[in-house]
């Protein structure tokens, strides 16, 4: 056993005994019943009427005595009638307990110099909050502590201390009596809020000590789009029920959560949490610790950071800031069992294994994800895999998920099928989602502006002349957190359908393997067909370009060459006849694909090649994000931008970029889809891997463009080397699909084709994205791609 080893065994046997004492010592005050590193909050009927919460601050393993606690509902400012938006991010915190006449420990009716103007906690670290005060029903609250001495007897106030934990919404009783017993404040439950809420809090600033602000703005005047729904609002509410996936607040424990279904990376949770309690657990007077986190934890010429919250928020900001003198600080005295060594960078993932009604996984090697206008994500799966025997049927091949990973529709197998590009296949049947032993099954989904779930049914053969395969339409959610309508239709096409894309004005596009697209003319069963072009095109995305707007496809096999298939982009203007021309394919500068093997016209080559070209994303300026899986030739395992005119939709040959990156930790390695942020960053699914690169262009877009990696060198990654272990879900596995929600948390799929491999879980970067409209279509709708709600 290494000294690192021992070293980490003896913090977690200390962390669990110091736990169980401390639990112990709770219980006592507050009834629980105990089992093994488990607590429940005693019954309301034990506690005295007028008491409504009760809980506890601990820095590290220690009570902090004299902490101040507040209870706070976040901003969230109703939809105005008319006009723009009203409130913003990380502003319109309410505070929910009046200043009063409290004894330490929340007790009231004091006088004269024993009193506080808010509850403190007691010499164990122990708080009451009595029934002095109200929230509204729906109201997001979180609790924070301030101050206190941690465990150092004396006269010691650590004002730096500044501990949160978000505690949910407030039920209509108006208190959170019954609804939250016990709540254990401590550096997990920071780490966690902080990280799930990030893209939700202010950014320090002078004057902002100890004054934690969490809100959201509201949108304009009946959603975006008209969709009736506040996109920034949901996108907060989501993140807070994020929060039981990375930790229990009535443990203050990250191993286990709350939720049972997720796999939270905990080793770097408590790593982090190390880190803030190097500075909790000191006393500021005699000791340096918190000046030197707060000036490590900071980024180059931003506000230095005035407590522990503000510290974690610029870690959860800027992951890949000072990641050496930050972990040092974890290693000195840690009260949890944490890393043994560094990690790549300060990013927080957590694995989710929806379970179905009968306990069953939900998902069986994910691929692709959509979501709805509630963020809710619809999830295709193409199933079991086997390389040596028959066709596996997948099951499931379908589900939807809420945005804390629980299952809401079932996952959905069978279909009715009709109607379509043909008539000739059978009529009314009932089909089934199926797959191939060497190319999975069910592939691309999209969400449309009803909240239907469009998905392609990429390899069922149907019965008829000529055989078919099907677009399957899912009715979608009624209202947040609902089950889905429960309508499932399938539509034919002649060959498989790969990928969809849905715009503005609610059509559905679909890409298949002998045709660019379909087109469903406001999403109606009506299937018009596109122009017949060059081999597997999969996958396709809308814009909104002035010159408009336009539908863009990659297509993997533009012509072959000497064995050589080469890829192109198509663009096409996004109207609903049945006939669509195709404008200047895209293709390499150095092959000429218009004298090749099943060659394209016109052709149009330009500086920056596309090659195999998978994925494809529209940014804010309605320029192009082009994935590269890189099977052969030159341009391997690149990403290309192109500038694309604003007059007349053309891409002069001097707008292309590429960045061109190794294989290796940091680089894109046989990159399959990419998506756009709310702060118009592109992430890409690396299809080989536990890397998530992440680039962005100037920011106006112009001609050449400029392509930085946010991540550095390195990149963001989970898994082994990141501290999530060897087996755990938390572990990203060759990532196929990749979408970013409503609160700016990344999901991503993992999935293989190889060795009878089924994954049955979704990798998702907590926060770490700014937040986007969904669904997709409904940001199109409301021109805001690549911008924030």
């Amino acid at each position: 056993m290494t000294k690192a080893t021992m070293f980490r065994s003896s913090a977690q046997l200390v962390f669990r005994i110091a736990q169980s004492i401390a639990l112990l010592q709770l219980c006592a005050l507050a009834g629980c019943a105990m089992g093994e590193f488990s607590l429940s909050g005693g019954s309301t009927s034990s506690l005295n009427s007028s008491v409504n919460l009760r809980g506890s601050v601990y820095g590290g393993n220690l009570p902090i005595v004299g902490a101040t606690i507040q209870l706070y509902a976040a901003g969230a400012p109703p939809m105005p009638s008319s006009g723009s938006s009203t409130g913003d991010y990380g502003v319109g915190a309410i505070p929910l307990i009046p200043s009063g006449s409290y004894y330490p420990g929340g007790a009231q009716g004091c006088s004269g110099g024993t009193c506080t103007s808010l509850p403190q906690t007691d010499a164990t670290g122990v708080f009451t909050i009595t029934g002095d005060y109200t929230c509204t029903e729906g109201q997001q609250v979180y609790a924070l502590a301030t101050g206190g001495n941690p465990g150092l007897g004396g006269t010691v106030n650590n004002q730096y201390i500044a501990l949160i934990a978000a505690l949910g919404a407030c039920p209509s009783t108006g208190t959170l009596a019954g609804n939250v017993p016990f709540v254990n404040i401590n550096e997990v439950t920071t780490v966690a809020t902080v990280w799930a809420l990030q893209q939700f809090m202010a950014a320090p600033a002078p004057g902002n000590y100890l004054a934690p602000s969490i809100g959201a703005p509201s949108g304009p005047a009946g959603g975006y789009g008209g969709s009736g729904v506040q996109s920034a609002v949901q996108g907060m509410v989501n993140a807070f029920n994020m929060v039981p996936n990375l930790v229990d607040i009535s443990l203050g424990s990250s191993n286990p959560p709350k939720n049972s279904w997720a796999t939270p990376e905990y080793a770097k949770i408590y790593t982090i949490a190390d880190i803030l309690a190097y500075c909790v657990n000191t006393d500021p007077i005699s000791s340096t610790n918190c000046a030197t986190l707060m000036n490590d934890a900071t980024p180059a010429s931003s506000t230095i950071a005035a407590d522990t919250i503000q510290a974690a928020w610029y870690m959860a900001q800027n992951p890949m800031n000072n990641i050496s003198a930050l972990f040092a600080h974890a290693t000195a005295t840690p009260p949890f069992p944490g890393l043994s060594a560094a990690p790549k960078d300060w990013t927080v993932a957590v694995g989710l294994q929806p379970l179905t009604s009968s306990s069953a996984t939900a998902l069986q090697s994910p691929i692709a994800i959509a979501f709805d206008t509630y963020g809710n994500g619809w999830i295709t799966s193409n199933g079991a895999y086997n390389t040596t025997g028959p066709v596996v049927v997948a099951q499931p091949n379908l589900a939807e998920v809420a945005p804390d990973g629980r299952i809401i529709t079932q996952p959905i197998t069978s279909y009715t099928a009709s109607g379509g590009l043909t008539t000739t296949a059978t009529q009314g049947a009932t089909h089934t989602l199926t797959e191939s032993t060497s190319s999975g099954g069910p592939k691309g989904v999209a969400v449309d502006l009803g909240n239907n779930a469009w998905i392609g049914n990429t390899f069922e053969t149907s019965s008829g002349s000529p055989a078919a395969q099907t677009v399957v339409k899912v009715t979608g959610s009624l209202a947040a957190g609902q089950a889905a309508g429960g309508t499932t239709s399938g539509y034919f096409t002649y060959t498989q359908p790969y990928n969809l894309a849905v715009d503005g004005s609610n059509n559905v596009f679909v890409a298949t393997s002998s045709k660019p697209f379909g087109v469903f003319a406001n999403s109606g069963s009506t299937l018009t067909s596109g122009t017949t072009i060059s081999a597997y095109p999969e996958f396709l995305a809308v814009d909104t370009n002035p010159a408009g707007p336009f539908v863009w496809v990659v297509t993997r096999q533009a012509c072959q060459i000497s064995s050589i298939n080469y890829g192109a982009i198509f663009q096409f203007p996004a109207n609903t006849t049945a006939t669509q021309t195709s404008k200047s394919p895209i293709t390499t500068s150095t092959v000429d694909c218009t004298s090749a093997t099943n060659p394209i016209t016109p052709n149009d080559t330009f500086a920056a090649a596309v090659n195999n070209p998978l994925g494809i994303a529209v940014d804010a300026n309605n320029n192009l994000w082009v994935v590269n899986d890189g099977s052969s030739g030159a341009n391997a395992s690149t990403v290309t931008y192109l500038v694309v005119s604003k007059t007349d939709g053309s891409i002069p040959n001097t707008s292309a970029g590429s960045i061109t990156t190794a294989a290796n930790f940091g680089g894109v390695n046989l990159g399959y889809t990419v998506a756009v942020d709310g702060a118009n960053h592109a992430w890409i699914a690396n299809g080989t891997g536990a890397v998530i690169p992440v680039l962005s262009a100037s920011a106006d877009g112009v001609n050449p463009p400029v392509i930085t990696s946010l991540a550095g060198t390195t990149g963001y990654t989970t898994g082994a080397a990141n501290g999530g272990g060897t087996t755990a879900s938390p572990i990203l596995r060759n990532s196929r699909g990749l979408g970013i929600d409503l609160s700016g948390n990344v999901w991503m799929m993992n999935n293989t084709n190889t060795g009878g491999t089924v994954i049955n879980y979704v990798t998702v970067l907590v926060g770490q994205a700014a937040p986007v409209i969904t669904p997709m279509a409904l940001a199109v709708k409301a021109g805001k791609i690549g911008q924030r709600p």
